[in-house]
């Protein structure tokens, strides 16, 4: 099975609240139906923060998530690394995956957005 691993530029938070608008201004990555792909965001879990989705387009479906620390002597506490979403395209679309970076006590750190055009 193929992967292709796409990393993306963080996009400013006031995008979230009118995608649509905002849309023509992101990043498009086009992906096959039925072919699983991955999307890395720098991560660091040592801070408490970590990226949920905050906007998953009903094309997509989410089939894992891991995360990979980047290497790093032995010993050596607080490294950050990739935290990798895998996604498949059950049917073609067009909308906004985004994502928010933050603590499980809902602090917001960063946003990320793009839009996926999802095809045959």
């Amino acid at each position: 099975m193929a992967f292709r691993y796409l990393v993306f530029p963080p996009v400013s938070p006031h995008l979230l609240t009118n995608m649509a608008f905002y849309a023509p201004h992101l990043s498009t990555h086009l992906v096959k139906v039925g072919v699983p792909f991955n999307l890395s965001l720098y991560s660091n879990p040592t801070t408490a923060y970590e990226w949920k989705i905050l906007n998953l387009p009903s094309f997509l479906r989410l089939i894992n998530e891991i995360y990979v620390p980047d290497p790093h002597p032995p010993g050596w506490v607080g490294g950050g690394g990739q935290q990798i979403f895998t996604f498949i395209a059950d049917y073609p679309g067009d909308d906004i995956l985004s994502f928010e970076y933050v603590t499980p006590w809902g602090e917001s750190g960063d946003f990320y957005a793009i839009r996926i055009l999802a095809t045959y």
